[in-house]
């Protein structure tokens, strides 16, 4: 497998569950990815997976780094017996494509995210076979890069059906962070950027406020926007360092505190700290696009709004607020539809099946 930078995300997730499935079934997998150290929670994740991982010193220069995954590539091919190269980044999508193409090694390509630019490296791979987390994306590839349909396999992301609760840190976080009784707690997990609509979120907490006091937001994320909404959340009179949390590695702990999640994304291919929500039972308030509205349904689940609709939002959540007996039912409705969606065995079958496709093809 092949990746450029980990960093905490659903990227990071979904190589973390893959792998584990894979090893776990007897396969021997590699990761070759771009690192530093103020990720190495997220490596030692993926070590307890089962996986070798194969660490790049992550660079700003493109040059330098596609340098480096290629000679590390390289040197796994003269070492190990190599049968499936797996990319999940357009830079590991050219380089797992050169190496293919001389060695020759089956490759498979996973499109994680919407992007509208760089159409002349795309051609380079665009005959590959590739899969995406929704109809949404395949589409987007569809149109945007005149990628044929038959290349595209739609795989949703999935989750573990258990959900695992570390109890030291569910009463630290209880005691420290969702310490005040009778309130009503709104949040979000994920990174603080301008596509996941965190603007929005800031911009409905006064419109919340005003009608509802009882009713606190707590964000778990690092990003971009980050110093500029802690600002702004001082100009409204919150206190940013209660609103912002800083990076989780507890998921499953916060949403076990939560009673609302928040997910008002501009821009989506898949979503999967919505499919966490899911999992936990929780209703979630998210954005009317891309991925996110195969994720969520509107009205079963939670509520999709348009993007950037602060108004909205803050309406779906006082309503949300108001009526805990609906907060239940959207939250068993989005357990059943995790149950029913997005757990491990069609995702698993489904990526061996694409393996063992491309092996036949290329005995």
């Amino acid at each position: 497998m092949l990746h450029k930078y980990l960093t905490l995300g659903g990227v990071t997730t979904y190589l973390d569950i893959l792998a584990g499935l894979l090893t776990n079934k007897g396969y021997c997998v590699h990761l070759i990815a771009g690192v530093d150290e103020k990720n190495r929670a997220l490596m030692e994740s993926l070590e307890s997976s089962g996986l070798n991982l194969i660490p790049v010193p992550n660079s700003r220069n493109i040059g330098a780094m596609s340098k480096n995954i290629l000679k590390e590539i390289l040197r796994l091919r003269r070492n190990k017996r190599v049968d499936i190269i797996h990319s999940h980044h357009r830079l590991t999508h050219l380089l797992g494509k050169f190496v293919s193409t001389v060695s020759p090694i089956p490759l498979l390509l996973t499109v994680h995210e919407f992007k509208n630019d760089q159409e002349f490296l795309t051609r380079i791979w665009k005959n590959e076979r590739m899969t995406v987390p929704s109809h949404a994306l395949k589409q987007h590839l569809m149109t945007q890069y005149s990628v044929k349909d038959k290349k595209i396999k739609v795989i949703p992301n999935a989750l573990k059906n258990k959900i695992s609760l570390d109890g030291k840190k569910l009463e630290w976080l209880r005691q420290n962070v969702f310490n005040t009784a009778d309130v009503i707690y709104v949040g979000y997990i994920g990174r603080v950027c301008y596509e996941k609509g965190l603007d929005t979120i800031i911009e409905s907490m006064q419109l919340v406020r005003r009608a509802d006091a009882n009713i606190k937001f707590r964000i778990f994320g690092d990003g971009p926007l980050l110093e500029d909404l802690k600002i702004e959340c001082e100009k409204m009179g919150f206190n940013p360092d209660e609103v912002f949390q800083g990076v989780t590695h507890h998921v499953n702990e916060v949403l076990e505190l939560l009673d609302i999640f928040l997910a008002p994304s501009r821009n989506e291919s898949f979503c999967i700290s919505a499919v966490e929500a899911l999992r936990a039972s929780r209703p979630v308030i998210a954005g009317r696009v891309g991925g996110l509205t195969e994720v969520i349904k509107d009205e079963t689940t939670g509520f999709l709004i348009e993007p950037g609709n602060a108004r909205k939002l803050a309406d779906k959540i006082l309503l949300l607020s108001s009526k805990k007996q609906l907060r239940l039912k959207l939250g068993q409705q989005g357990r059943q539809r995790f149950e029913e969606k997005f757990t491990l065995p069609s995702f698993y079958k489904n990526y061996v099946r694409q393996y063992d496709q491309l092996v036949k093809q290329n005995p």
